[in-house]
């Protein structure tokens, strides 16, 4: 199964030790998730969101107070666009573990969700009564 790894200062304080530490610990993640690897790293400034099919190397990047990893084990969609974080016009989207029933060999299960999270969320913009209906 996948892995998603989450860390985030308190204080809010971008810190490169938080790179550091996400670089050995998604290492450990990605010996057995290696169909690719995204993250969204958190600024005081902005938010940075990147996916790979390789592993990606976050001393590299810019300081972060909250970075968010996922390293991918494929159920469905086995390329690039299928990498975590999925981005729509409302949502950013990393999880862990498969939505039954969604998915086939060229679109993940997730990419499937997000999309028909976006599109009932367009008609009627509650959040609430489209998770209840998608469970």
């Amino acid at each position: 199964m996948c892995h998603l790894n989450i860390i985030k200062r308190k204080d809010e304080y971008c810190d490169e030790n938080i790179n550091y530490y996400m670089d050995i610990v998604s290492w450990n993640s990605f010996i057995s998730n290696h169909d690719g690897e995204g993250f969204i790293g958190f600024t005081s400034r902005k938010m940075l969101l990147d996916r790979s099919v390789n592993k990606i190397l976050y001393k590299n990047l810019d300081k972060f107070h909250t970075l968010i990893t996922h390293q991918r084990f494929a159920t469905s969609g086995f390329n690039l666009s299928n990498v975590h974080p999925h981005e729509s016009k409302h949502f950013i989207i990393q999880h862990n573990g498969v939505f039954t029933g969604l998915g086939d060999k060229d679109k993940s299960d997730t990419r499937c969700y997000l999309e028909s999270l976006e599109e009932h969320f367009e008609k009627s913009k509650d959040l609430i009564k489209i998770g209840r209906a998608h469970v």
